[in-house]
C-alpha cells in the first residue's frame, strides 16, 4: 500500500545538527505522531555523503563555473520574479560579487572551493535520492526536510498536516508548499507576489495564514511539501539538467521551477506559503 506521506530527511555525517536523525529529531517525531493519528507514512533518511570520487572532476574550472552559474541563476531569478523592475545594473553588481567569490575560493583558499563544490553535490544527490524514493513508493505527498529543520509545536504541525492532506485530496492545487521559516519576503523580494488565500484555502491549514504565489517561488529547500504528481514532473526535468556546473539545490530547484513555468506545467496558485512557517530553519533562526 502506498503511503499518504513520504518524509525524507537530508543530513550528513559531519552535521552540527546530529540530533536530527534520532528519536528527538523532527523527522522521527513527526512520522510517529502522524502514524498515531492514522496517516500512513514512510520515513527515509539520507545520512551519508553521496559523492564518489570521479563522479565529477572538481578543479579550478569547475569551481569557477559553479560560482558563475549560481550568479547567473540569481540574475535570471530576479528577472523572473519582477520583470518590470529588473535592471541591467544587477548584472554589474553580480560581476563584482563573482570576482569576490572567485578571489575567496580560488586564490585565498583553493581547498575551500573544492570542499564547497563537493558539499553542494552531496546535498543535491541526497535530495534527488529521497525524491526518487518517494516517487518509487507512490506517495501522494512528499515532505523533504533538511537536518536544521525543527517545529516549535509538533502537535500543531501534525494536526495541520492531517487537515491539509485530507482537505486537498483529489484537488490539483497546490503542487508544493513552502513550510520553512527562513528568509523574509523583503529579503526574497517576493513582496506583492503573495496574496491571502482566503477562507477556503485557510481551512486547509487552520493554524496559520495561507499565502498563494502569483509565480512559482521558494524560500529555501529546508522544508518543502510536494504533491506526488509534481515530484514526478520535477524528477523528469532534473534528468535534463546536468550535474555540472554545480549550484546549490535551492537554485537548481529555482531553475526547474522557471522551466516548468515557461512550459505552462505550473502557474499561479500552484505554490503556497504557510506564514509564519511551521518549521523553523535552525541554522537561521532559534526554534522558539
Amino acid at each position: 500500500m502506498s503511503p499518504e506521506l513520504f518524509i525524507g530527511l537530508v543530513t550528513h555525517p559531519g552535521t552540527r545538527f546530529s540530533d536530527s536523525s534520532g528519536p528527538v529529531g523532527l523527522a522521527q517525531r513527526l512520522s510517529k505522531e502522524l502514524e498515531s493519528a492514522g496517516l500512513a507514512c514512510q520515513l527515509a533518511v539520507s545520512d551519508q555523503d553521496e559523492y564518489e570520487f570521479g563522479l565529477l572532476t572538481i578543479d579550478n574550472e569547475a569551481i569557477a563555473s559553479s560560482i558563475h552559474a549560481e550568479l547567473m541563476l540569481e540574475k535570471k531569478w530576479a528577472k523572473f520574479l519582477r520583470p518590470e523592475k529588473f535592471t541591467p545594473f544587477l548584472g554589474l553588481r553580480m560581476s563584482v560579487h563573482e570576482r569576490n567569490r572567485q578571489r575567496k575560493y580560488l586564490k585565498q583558499d583553493p581547498d575551500a572551493g573544492s570542499k564547497m563544490v563537493e558539499r553542494l553535490i552531496n546535498i543535491e544527490l541526497a535530495h534527488l535520492k529521497l525524491l526518487n524514493a518517494s516517487h518509487a513508493a507512490g506517495a501522494k505527498w512528499c515532505l523533504i526536510i533538511e537536518d536544521d529543520a525543527d517545529a516549535p509545536s509538533i502537535d500543531t504541525l501534525t494536526s495541520d498536516l492531517m487537515t491539509f492532506i485530507d482537505e486537498r485530496d483529489g484537488q490539483s492545487q497546490p503542487v508544493y508548499v513552502n513550510l520553512s521559516r527562513s528568509f523574509s519576503e523583503s529579503t526574497l523580494k517576493t513582496n506583492g507576489l503573495l496574496f491571502d488565500g482566503g477562507v477556503k484555502e485557510q481551512k486547509a491549514w487552520p493554524s496559520q495564514k495561507v499565502l498563494i504565489a502569483k509565480r512559482t517561488i521558494t524560500t529555501t529547500v529546508c522544508s518543502i511539501l510536494y504533491r506526488g504528481s509534481f515530484v514526478e514532473e520535477l524528477l523528469n526535468l532534473f534528468t535534463t539538467i546536468p550535474l555540472a556546473p554545480v549550484v546549490p539545490i535551492d537554485w537548481k530547484l529555482n531553475a526547474a521551477l522557471m522551466k516548468l513555468y515557461e512550459k505552462n506545467i505550473i502557474g499561479e496558485s500552484d505554490c503556497w506559503f504557510i506564514e509564519p512557517g511551521p518549521i523553523v530553519q535552525r541554522s537561521m533562526h532559534d526554534a522558539q
